[in-house]
């Protein structure tokens, strides 16, 4: 999968984007899932929306993230720490799950 790094102003990537045509909120919760030592605490549920753009929010190796859809209609997910200001190290090994997850119409494999 391509993502779209966003950098700091130390030239690090913080957070990141991800196209969602293919992928849908249930394949990024599906990529999480797959992250060695994530654990997610909040999950979209189908028919349920509770009118918040961040729809997964999850912890890796005591760092939160969350996703969200940036004005509830984009077709990008933006991906990292729940303070965007913070530079985190597990961004790598969550940015590194979705380069190798494959999606294709909400599904991931």
């Amino acid at each position: 999968m391509r993502v779209y790094d966003l950098m700091d102003k130390a030239g690090r990537v913080f957070a990141f984007e991800v196209n969602n045509a293919m992928l849908g909120r249930g394949g990024v919760a599906r990529v999480v899932e797959r992250i060695a030592g994530a654990t997610i605490t909040k999950r979209y549920r189908l028919f349920r929306w509770d009118g918040d753009d961040e729809f997964c929010h999850f912890e890796v190796d005591g760092a939160l993230f969350v996703v969200w859809e940036p004005w509830g209609d984009s077709n990008q997910y933006w991906i990292g720490p729940a303070d965007a200001r913070v530079w985190v190290p597990q961004i790598e090994k969550v940015r590194d799950a979705f380069l190798r997850a494959r999606a294709a119409f909400g599904f991931v494999w």
